[in-house]
């Protein structure tokens, strides 16, 4: 007997994971996967782990309710889901019997060759629910589904169930051995662009840990520092307003208009993150084309090797610190 909070949804995931991948059945058919209930006597208990901890599961998640025929569908041994009472609003606990309906007559025989019968298909509620991503590196594979992520060992035997977090602070930290390290790649347009794509091919998606870290302003570099390495964090804005408070006499050495387009690139990065500072791309979007084009843009910083070099000189003072 497990108390509250001490894991069982986890440890039923895990129950129900080995029995499914195992294909276990009654009927010990390596063909079918087994049919799993999952009891709770609490709606909130079952809608949550079914969207997140069972959301590997997919399709095959459903949810019975109430007894009422809500949506039918052909069933091949997937997990279900019924709730068996629910309180009210005055706190009254209101038990729910719940049944599968028989079905209806169609003069055609349920029997299979061998003479057994085949399980009709229970009366399930289906909501809709979006689809799990996957991902294959190292050898292993990943499901990011939701707040949670389900990684499988190269041999196709381990799962682990981890929060979408804590996934990404360890990639990171297998990527940067500390946060200077991560620093000093970050502030490189070139090696935070390789970062990108290794974290992205493990499946992680910026926005979807900046909303569950419930952070969406924050600089990408500065949320994953801190969840890697526990680092204070800061927004966007933040950053982009420390550089022009504090880094006047680097903007000084350039004309007024070359000032502006730096200000606008700023700008740009507080509202979009540090993926704006891309060139040429970003010198051919409002409001920093109306300075002309790339070549005319370039001339108020003295050509194209002086605008490289005052664009990466501006990222690195956004994360001198």
């Amino acid at each position: 007997m497990l108390t509250l909070a001490t894991g069982k949804t986890i440890v039923a995931f895990q129950i129900c994971w080995k029995l499914w991948s195992s294909k276990w059945n009654a009927q010990n058919d390596p063909t079918r996967k087994p049919r799993i209930l999952y009891l709770a006597d609490r709606n909130f208990l079952v809608d949550d782990p079914k969207d997140k901890t069972f959301a590997i599961f997919g399709d095959a998640r459903h949810k019975i309710e109430g007894g009422a025929i809500t949506h039918r569908r052909d069933f091949d041994g997937d997990p279900a889901f019924a709730t068996q009472e629910e309180i009210d609003a005055y706190g009254q606990t209101t038990n729910t019997e719940i049944e599968t309906p028989e079905e209806p007559e169609t003069g055609e025989s349920r029997e299979t060759g061998e003479g057994e019968d085949t399980e009709g298909p229970p009366i399930l509620v289906d909501p809709p629910i979006g689809e799990p991503h996957k991902f294959y590196f190292d050898g292993g594979q990943v499901e990011i589904a939701a707040e949670l992520v389900y990684e499988l060992d190269a041999n196709g035997k381990q799962l682990r169930v981890v929060k979408l977090t804590d996934y990404t602070a360890e990639n990171v930290r297998t990527l940067c051995a500390s946060p200077d390290d991560l620093r000093a790649r970050w502030s490189d347009a070139l090696q935070r662009a390789r970062i990108v794509q290794q974290l992205g091919e493990r499946g992680i998606d910026f926005a979807a840990v900046a909303e569950q870290a419930g952070q969406p302003d924050a600089d990408s570099f500065d949320l994953l520092c801190h969840l890697a390495f526990n680092a204070p964090m800061l927004t966007r804005r933040q950053r982009a307003d420390r550089v022009k408070r504090e880094q006047a006499a680097f903007l000084a050495t350039y004309s007024p208009e070359a000032r502006e387009v730096l200000g606008e690139l700023l700008e740009k990065y507080a509202i979009d993150g540090e993926l704006q500072f891309i060139l040429p791309a970003i010198l051919q979007i409002p409001p920093i084309n109306r300075h002309g084009n790339v070549t005319e843009i370039a001339g108020k910083f003295g050509g194209l090797g002086q605008l490289s070099a005052a664009v990466g000189q501006l990222q690195m003072l956004l994360y001198a610190a």
